[in-house]
This record gives structure tokens, C-alpha cells and sequence, in this order.
């Protein structure tokens, strides 16, 4: 082995030690001491910004002065964002109506950013779906849409703004997925495979921009249920939705640590507090003892899931 084998091998030995005891450090230390990023000359890109937790991350983004572009479906739900934010604050916001499925409008919708608003520093891929159902019952339309919105829509829009971050050797991409994409739940194995995707879509991405050595960081953003139309409506039967494990967090709260692991360039971010723990049990419990840690958690699933595929002729 000559000597730049063992040079390159040592210093990548003492990176692992030093980065690992800075991760758990960075872990016990209170947001409040991490230094923060300046925001204010950023152009900030989110997708399924008309309702929900997108709409709650332009408002708080809002406040750091930023510029503020706004992808979503729905156009109406995409004005009334924006006037929310300009009538309470001076941010600049332009509105875009796209289906973030439709690779060529997507990539014709950026480069109409790119002349009308110039360069996406900071792309929150925020856009989704939630499909409920079981996975004999589950209409093949839905589990495409479901794939094309959770993930393949991820390849489309960085592939429209990543060249430019790379050339500036600066940005943020932030990737609203679920903790489902780290473990699973029944009934969910669409919306499971989406986040899970995305995920390993964010990772590879990141260790890409690692080995380029650029100074572009990727957020991986792993959420439980959120209170939001998109959740509200995750409809099986009835008024009946799906059993959590999980509190329910509300879109201000998450929004708010969202804009926080941006600032602090955080890598992963878990929300609530409760899915770090459910995260660790599926990691190192045995398949079997994790399903009984989920009957301990919520008795009622067995029982709903037995119950749910009693309606046979309900589909979503």
C-alpha cells in the first residue's frame, strides 16, 4: 500500500471519530447556541405551498426577508398564501401554478423562474399526497400518483434548480418526507414506498454533493401525522382515519422546525420528539416484538385493520 493510501486512509479515520462526536454533540446542544444562516438574500422555492405545511414555511420564511417563489396545483390556494404574506409583511412573492408531476411544465415553469425571479437558492419539496387503503384494494392510479408526487416529482424539480447551486457552490435542499418512509404502517404501503423513496433519493443526492465537496447541504425532514387538509382527508371509511403511534403536531409548529434546520443546516430532522424512539425500536426490536410495541401503542389496530377490510366495496 503505497504512503497516500495510508495518508488518505488516516485522515478519513480521524473525519469519522471527529464528525461522530460532533453529530452527538450537535445533538444535546440547544438550537438556541447553533449558529444560524443570514436567509435575507435567498430566493426560496416551495412546492405545495397553497395549504398546509407549505403555506405555514412561506409565512415563517417570510420574516427573514427572503424572496419567496410558490409552486402548487391549486391556484387559488396559491394567491391566497401569497396574500396572506404580503399583507402582513414585506416579502417578495411570486406565484406559479404547476403540477409537479408533469416533468416538462416543471422544467419550463424553472426556467420562467429563473428569468423573472433569477437563481433558487434554498427548493423545499414540500408537495404531496396520502393514500389509505389496503394493498389488494388499492386502485392502481392512486399508487402511481402517489409515487409520481412523493418522489419522482423530487428528480424533476432538483434536476431544474441543482445545476445552479452547483455552479454558485451554494444551497439548500429540503425534502418533506415521513417517518413512514423509515418504518411502516398497514394500509400505507403506497405512501410507505413514496417517502422511502424520496429518502433514499435524498441521501444518494447528498453523499453526491459530499464527495463533490460542494457547499450545498440536503435536509432530510421526517414528519409523523400533521394537522393538515392533507391528513384531515386520509379517509378510509366514513370519518374513520388510520390509528397513530405518534402525537399529532400542529403545521406552525413543524413549519417552525423546518425553518430552524435550515438555519442551523441540520442534515435529518424528526418531528415530533415521540418518532426518534419508534425509529430506534424498529431498528434493533425483532420484527415480531415491533408489532406488539405497536399494539401496546395503540390496541386498536389490529382490530381497525381487521374492521377496514370488511369494506370491500370502498375505494379511495
Amino acid at each position: 500500500m503505497s504512503f497516500g493510501r495510508v495518508l488518505s486512509a488516516v485522515r478519513n479515520i480521524f473525519w469519522i471519530v471527529a464528525h461522530t462526536v460532533l453529530g452527538y454533540l450537535r445533538c444535546v446542544t440547544p438550537s438556541a447556541f447553533l449558529p444560524k444562516k443570514e436567509l435575507s438574500k435567498e430566493t426560496v422555492l416551495i412546492t405545495g405551498a397553497g395549504s398546509g405545511i407549505g403555506r405555514e414555511l412561506a409565512k415563517h420564511l417570510s420574516k427573514y426577508g427572503c424572496k419567496l417563489v410558490l409552486w402548487d396545483i391549486n391556484a387559488e390556494g396559491n394567491e391566497e398564501t401569497q396574500e396572506i404574506i404580503t399583507g402582513s409583511s414585506s416579502a417578495v412573492v411570486y406565484t406559479y401554478t404547476v403540477d409537479v408531476t408533469n416533468r416538462d411544465l416543471v422544467y419550463s415553469t424553472a426556467d420562467k423562474v429563473r428569468r423573472e425571479v433569477g437563481d433558487v437558492t434554498i427548493l423545499i419539496n414540500n408537495a404531496g399526497i396520502v393514500n389509505l387503503n389496503g394493498v389488494t384494494r388499492l386502485p392502481d392510479k392512486h399508487i402511481e400518483k402517489c409515487l409520481q408526487i412523493n418522489t419522482i416529482s423530487h428528480f424533476w424539480t432538483v434536476k431544474a434548480f441543482l445545476p445552479s447551486m452547483i455552479d454558485n457552490n451554494h444551497g439548500h435542499i429540503v425534502g418533506i418526507a415521513s417517518v413512514l418512509g423509515l418504518i411502516a404502517m398497514p394500509t400505507l404501503s403506497a405512501y410507505c414506498s413514496s417517502k422511502s423513496g424520496a429518502i433514499g433519493f435524498m441521501e444518494s443526492m447528498d453523499l453526491e454533493l459530499k464527495f463533490m465537496e460542494k457547499n450545498i447541504t440536503v435536509t432530510k425532514v421526517c414528519l409523523g401525522v400533521v394537522d393538515t387538509p392533507l391528513s384531515r382527508n386520509a379517509v378510509i371509511h366514513e370519518d374513520e382515519i388510520v390509528p397513530v403511534v405518534a402525537p399529532t403536531c400542529q403545521p406552525e409548529y413543524v413549519a417552525d422546525r423546518i425553518v430552524n434546520a435550515i438555519r442551523t443546516n441540520e442534515e435529518l430532522l424528526m418531528c415530533p420528539l415521540e418518532v426518534y424512539a419508534i425509529v430506534f425500536a424498529k431498528r434493533f426490536l425483532p420484527t415480531r416484538a415491533y408489532y406488539h410495541l405497536l399494539a401496546l401503542l395503540n390496541v386498536e389496530l389490529k382490530d381497525w385493520l381487521n374492521k377496514t377490510y370488511l369494506y370491500k366495496n370502498k375505494l379511495i
